[in-house]
């Protein structure tokens, strides 16, 4: 059962099938987008996929950034860079975890013999 509220994720949809269809990407940022549509069909995903495709969105933004002007209208540059204001959103409202024992342990101090 899951109790986190899935966002919207149109916009982050939106957003890379722009950049699929539009942008000079290559195999590694096409297989991006191919690894993120499951999560768009999927009812209800798991947090974690969630983030990951925003993470994924950011990359590909970034990454076709130069060229946005150039191959996209403006309205569609808008609606790439709406899908990247949620991912963005998306990441910042990530829940904090409590540092367990071993993220407490930096390895400081002496080491053991």
């Amino acid at each position: 059962m899951r109790t986190e509220e899935t966002p919207d994720l149109s916009p982050l949809e939106t957003a890379m099938e722009l950049l699929d269809r539009h942008a000079t990407l290559n195999d590694r940022y096409r297989r991006l987008i191919a690894d993120a549509r499951p999560v768009f069909v999927d009812p209800a995903p798991r947090g974690s996929q969630v983030r990951g495709v925003a993470k994924k969105l950011i990359v590909l933004v970034r990454a076709a950034r130069a060229e946005l002007d150039r191959v996209l209208a403006p309205e569609q540059v808008a609606a790439v860079e709406r899908g990247e204001r949620v991912a963005w959103r998306v990441l910042r409202d990530e829940p904090r975890r409590e540092p367990g024992p071993a993220a407490d342990d930096r390895g400081e101090g002496p080491r053991p013999r």
